[in-house]
C-alpha cells in the first residue's frame, strides 16, 4: 500500500508534466466512446448518400435473399433468378444478376393497399414503395439499346428529405429524367442530350406474384433530361443539373446505378399507359424511414421479426454486407476503429515517453527505496500504478466528455433510461479498460529498467 500511495502521489505531483499524455489518452478515450456509442445505431448522417440513393433508411425485401459473404458464393446454390428491376439488390451485390439468389417458394410481394402488421414502431417515420419498371434506352444515333430501370422517386420526400434537386413540383406526371452522373462502363454519356428515348414492356400480369412484363411489346417514351444526380461515395456533394457528366464518366468516387429517375407520378402513367390497370400495387421492396438513425437497428430488428418471411437491413448494414463483392464500385470504408486503435497506440507511445523521462528525473528517489530495501517488483508496481493513474484519468476524461453528448441523443431520440444505463456502463467498461491495458503495456519497459537499477549505479553520480 505504501508503494500504490506513492504512486498516486507522484501522480498528482507530475501531472503538468504528463499533460500531453494525459491529453492523448483523453483523445483516444473519446474517439473510442464515440465509435461504441453508436454501436447500436448510427449517427445522423451515417451513409447518407446510399440512403439517399435508396430513399430509406432502412430496406425490407419481400424475397428472403440469401445474400453471400466473403468467399460464401461457390457453396450456396443459387435457385432463383432475378429481375433487375424488381429491387435495388442489383445494385449492392452485382453477382446476383448472374446467379441469382437464394429465395422462399413462393415469392412474395408487399401488396401496397394492406401492408402487413409490424410498421407501427414508434420510430417509423415513413413507409414507402420502391417504384420501378425495366425499360430500354436508346443509344443516340444508333440502333442499340441498353437495359436500364425506371425509378419512380416522391418528389416531395425528395426535396424536404433527402436534398435531392432536379425537379420541380409540376414536374410529376411529366415525361421528365435525371440521369446518373456515374456513367455505368459502355454506356454513352445521356446528360449531352436533351432528352431521352426509353422502349417500355407491356405488363402482362401485375398482381401478388408481383409483375410480368412482355418484352417481345414495348412501347416507346420520350423523356426530357433534366439534368444529374450525383451520390459521392466519399465526398459531399448535391445533384447538379445540366452538368457535364463526361468528365466523371465511370467515375469510382461515385455511386453506380443504372437508373433512370423520374417522378412517381411519371411512372405510374407510364405503368397505366403499357397495361398496368390500377397502377402499382404490388412491389418487392419497401423503404423505412425512421426518425433517428441511431435506433434504426432497434427497429431493422422489431421488423424482421414481424416479418420473419422477409429480409432487413439497415442500409449501412446492407452496403458493408456489399463491400468486396466482384463488380461492385470501390466505396469509402468505415475505419473508425482502425483509427481509435491507431490513437491508443500513438497514446501508449506518448505515455511510454513520459514515463522514462519521469523515470529518469527520479533517479535519486528510486535509489534511496533501493536503498533502504525496496524490492525490484514494488519498484515495478509504483511505476505502473502511476502510469495507470494517468491512463485512467485521461480515458474518464475523454469517456465522460463525448459520452455526455451521446447522452443527450438517447433521450432524445427516446431510448429507455435502462437501456441508456446499461449501455454507458458497458462503453465505460471497455473505454476504462483498453485505457489501462494500454497504460499496462506503456508502462512495462520504463517500470523494468528503473527496477533492474542498483542503488550504487543509481546514486554514484549524485
Amino acid at each position: 500500500m505504501l508503494f500504490l500511495r506513492m504512486a498516486l502521489r507522484n501522480a498528482r505531483r507530475n501531472l503538468s508534466r504528463s499533460l500531453l499524455a494525459l491529453v492523448s489518452m483523453a483523445v483516444a478515450a473519446a474517439i473510442l466512446t464515440g465509435t461504441l456509442s453508436m454501436a447500436d445505431g448510427y449517427p445522423r448522417g451515417a451513409f447518407w448518400e446510399h440512403r439517399r440513393l435508396a430513399g430509406a433508411d432502412v430496406v425490407v425485401y419481400a424475397e428472403r435473399a440469401a445474400l453471400p459473404g466473403p468467399g460464401s458464393g461457390e457453396k450456396l446454390q443459387w435457385e432463383l433468378g432475378m429481375d433487375a428491376h424488381s429491387s435495388d439488390l442489383l445494385q449492392h451485390f452485382p453477382l446476383l444478376g448472374r446467379r441469382g439468389y437464394l429465395a422462399l417458394p413462393q415469392v412474395r410481394t408487399f401488396d401496397l393497399a394492406q401492408l402487413p402488421d409490424g410498421f407501427a414502431h414508434q420510430q417509423i417515420a415513413a413507409v414507402e414503395p420502391f417504384l420501378a419498371m425495366p425499360v430500354f434506352v436508346r443509344v443516340p444515333g444508333s440502333a442499340d439499346v441498353l437495359p436500364a430501370v425506371l425509378r419512380g422517386r416522391d418528389l416531395d420526400v425528395d426535396r424536404a428529405v433527402w436534398q435531392l434537386a432536379g425537379f420541380t413540383p409540376s414536374d410529376d406526371g411529366a415525361l421528365v429524367c435525371l440521369v446518373n452522373r456515374n456513367v455505368p462502363p459502355g454506356w454513352p454519356d445521356f446528360s449531352e442530350h436533351p432528352a431521352l428515348v426509353v422502349e417500355v414492356p407491356r405488363v402482362v400480369v401485375h398482381g401478388p406474384a408481383g409483375t410480368i412484363y412482355d418484352y417481345t411489346q414495348r412501347r416507346q417514351f420520350i423523356l426530357e433530361v433534366r439534368g444529374v444526380y450525383a451520390f459521392p461515395a466519399s465526398v459531399t456533394d448535391a445533384v447538379a443539373q445540366g452538368r457535364d457528366a463526361a468528365e466523371a464518366a465511370e467515375d469510382p468516387g461515385y455511386l453506380p446505378s443504372q437508373q433512370i429517375f423520374v417522378p412517381a407520378g411519371t411512372l405510374e402513367r407510364i405503368f397505366e399507359a403499357v397495361g398496368g390497370t390500377g397502377g402499382f400495387r404490388y412491389v418487392h421492396q419497401l423503404g423505412v424511414r425512421v426518425e433517428s438513425m441511431v435506433r434504426a437497428l432497434e427497429v431493422a430488428t422489431y421488423l424482421q421479426e414481424r416479418l420473419p418471411w422477409a429480409r432487413v437491413f439497415t442500409l449501412p448494414q446492407l452496403v458493408r454486407a456489399a463491400w468486396g463483392q466482384a463488380g461492385q464500385v470501390p466505396v469509402s470504408r468505415d475505419v473508425t476503429r482502425t483509427f481509435t486503435y491507431l490513437a491508443f497506440a500513438l497514446a501508449g507511445m506518448l505515455v511510454t515517453t513520459n514515463m522514462f523521462i519521469l523515470v529518469t528525473q527520479r533517479r535519486r528517489e528510486i535509489g534511496v527505496l533501493k536503498a533502504i530495501g525496496a524490492s525490484s517488483g514494488e519498484i515495478v508496481l509504483m511505476v505502473l500504478a502511476e502510469t495507470m493513474t494517468l491512463a485512467v484519468l485521461g480515458s474518464v476524461l475523454g469517456f465522460a466528455l463525448v459520452r455526455g453528448f451521446y447522452l443527450v441523443v438517447y433521450l432524445a431520440s427516446q431510448v429507455s433510461l435502462a437501456r441508456v444505463g446499461l449501455d454507458t456502463l458497458r462503453v465505460a467498461a471497455y473505454v476504462i479498460g483498453l485505457g489501462s491495458l494500454t497504460a499496462l503495456l506503456a508502462g512495462l519497459v520504463p517500470s523494468v529498467l528503473a527496477a533492474r537499477s542498483t542503488a550504487r549505479e543509481v546514486l554514484r553520480h549524485e
